[in-house]
C-alpha cells in the first residue's frame, strides 16, 4: 500500500505527460529523423544521408546571417522589452484618475494577432502613403522606403515586436509593483530617500525575482519568432532579417527542401534547450544565494 502511494502521483498524471509526449516529442523526434535525410521535393530524393544537413549549415552564409540575427533581435528585443516594460509599469502604477483606462488602452497592442501587428507596419512604412513616411515628411520634407536597408528592416522588425509585446511585460511589472510592502516605501521616503534612489536600491531588488523570471520567458519567445517576420519583411532585404525559425519556413515550404529545413529546426531547438537550460540554472543560482 506505501509503494501504491508513493507512485501515485506519477500514475494520476501519466496521461498529461502521454497526450505532452504525443504532441512534443514525437514531432521532435520525427524531425531529427527528417534531418537525416535527403528529403527534397524538387529533386526527387529522399535518401538516409546521416548528419550531412548538419555539417552543410555550418557553411552555409543563409544560415549563418539567420542565426546572427536571431540572437541580435533577441538581445535588443529584450532589452528594450524590460527598459520601456519597467516604464510603463511604473506610469500605470501612478495614483491618478486615468490610470483604469491607461491600463485598459496598454493592453491593446497585446491583443491583438502578432501578424495584424506586421501586416499593419508593413503599410504603416509604406514609403508612398505610409503614415510613418507621412510623420517623416513632415518633419524632413522627405520620404523614405525603411525596409529596403538593412539595418532599417532590422530595426522595424525589433521596434514592432516590442510595441506588440511589452504591454504584457508591463502588466507583469505593474502586478509586482502593488505587491511591494509599503511600510519598506514609506521608511525610505520618512529616512529622506529620493524616487530615483528608492527605486534603484529597494524598488529594484525587490523586484528581481520577478524580473529575472520573465527574462527566461521573454528571451526565449524571442528566439523562437516567426510571424512578426512574416508578416512585415518576408526575411528581407535579402536574408538580413530572416530568423532562424522563419529561415527553416522557407526551406520547408519554397524550397521544398524537407530535410535541410528540419536540420535547421534542430539547430533552432537545441540553440533555445541549451539557452533555456543555461538561464534556468543561472536564475536557481541566484534565487538560491541572494533571495532565501
Amino acid at each position: 500500500m506505501v509503494k501504491f502511494l508513493r507512485f501515485s502521483p506519477w500514475l494520476l498524471i501519466l496521461p498529461a505527460l502521454g497526450l505532452r509526449g504525443f504532441t512534443a516529442v514525437l514531432p521532435l523526434l520525427q524531425n531529427f529523423l527528417l534531418s537525416l535525410r535527403d528529403f527534397h521535393l524538387v529533386k526527387g530524393s529522399n535518401t538516409f544521408v546521416g548528419l550531412a544537413n548538419y555539417i552543410a549549415l555550418f557553411h552555409d552564409s543563409r544560415v549563418i546571417d539567420s542565426v546572427t540575427f536571431t540572437f541580435l533581435f533577441m538581445f535588443f528585443s529584450t532589452l528594450f522589452h524590460f527598459i520601456f516594460g519597467i516604464l510603463i509599469a511604473l506610469l500605470l502604477n501612478i495614483n491618478w484618475r486615468a490610470r483604469g483606462l491607461l491600463r485598459t488602452v496598454n493592453l491593446l497592442p497585446w491583443a491583438v494577432p502578432t501578424i495584424v501587428i506586421a501586416l499593419a507596419g508593413q503599410y504603416m512604412l509604406q514609403k508612398d502613403f505610409g503614415l510613418i513616411n507621412d510623420l517623416y515628411q513632415l518633419f524632413t520634407g522627405m520620404r523614405r522606403d525603411w525596409l529596403s536597408s538593412i539595418w532599417g528592416a532590422r530595426f522595424w522588425v525589433i521596434a514592432f515586436d516590442v510595441w506588440k509585446n511589452v504591454p504584457f511585460l508591463a502588466v507583469v511589472v505593474l502586478a509586482g509593483l502593488q505587491g511591494l510592502p509599503e511600510e519598506i516605501l514609506e521608511a525610505a521616503m520618512v529616512d529622506g530617500a529620493s524616487r530615483i534612489r528608492t527605486f534603484f536600491k529597494i524598488v529594484l531588488p525587490l523586484l528581481s525575482p520577478i524580473l529575472a523570471t520573465m527574462l527566461i520567458f521573454v528571451s526565449l519567445f524571442r528566439l523562437i519568432s516567426f510571424d512578426i517576420v512574416y508578416g512585415l519583411t518576408k526575411g528581407g532585404p535579402g536574408t538580413s532579417t530572416a530568423l532562424l525559425s522563419y529561415r527553416a519556413y522557407y526551406d520547408a515550404f519554397n524550397a521544398l527542401n524537407f530535410g535541410y529545413a528540419a536540420a535547421e529546426a534542430s539547430l533552432l531547438f537545441i540553440i533555445v534547450a541549451v539557452f533555456g537550460g543555461l538561464c534556468f540554472w543561472v536564475l536557481l543560482f541566484f534565487r538560491k544565494r541572494y533571495f532565501e
